[in-house]
């Protein structure tokens, strides 16, 4: 998170696929994208958390359409026509 804090939000993303590349077994790729996610929701890249959501909500797993209406942290993203769209699959 330090590195996203001070602007290196790719470099994040780019440290923990490097370690999923290596170690498979220490990481798991979904749990990944989802902190790559919440680093940028948090710094402001909503085109990128946008992309990162849709990769998460094309498999079961921890995000869900009710997270993304309920929580808080993505209210950044509830006036964008591409998040509305995204909550509406989920009817």
């Amino acid at each position: 998170m330090y590195l996203a804090v001070v602007g290196a939000v790719g470099q994040v993303a780019d440290i923990a696929m490097a370690i999923h590349s290596v170690r498979p077994d220490l990481t798991d790729v979904f749990f990944v994208i989802r902190q790559r996610m919440m680093v940028r929701l948090v710094t402001g890249d909503l085109d990128g958390t946008m992309r990162d959501l849709r990769t998460l909500l094309s498999t079961p797993g921890l995000t869900t359409i009710w997270e993304l209406r309920l929580d808080p942290i993505f209210d950044p993203l509830r006036d964008r026509p591409d998040f509305q769209a995204l909550i509406a699959q989920g009817n």
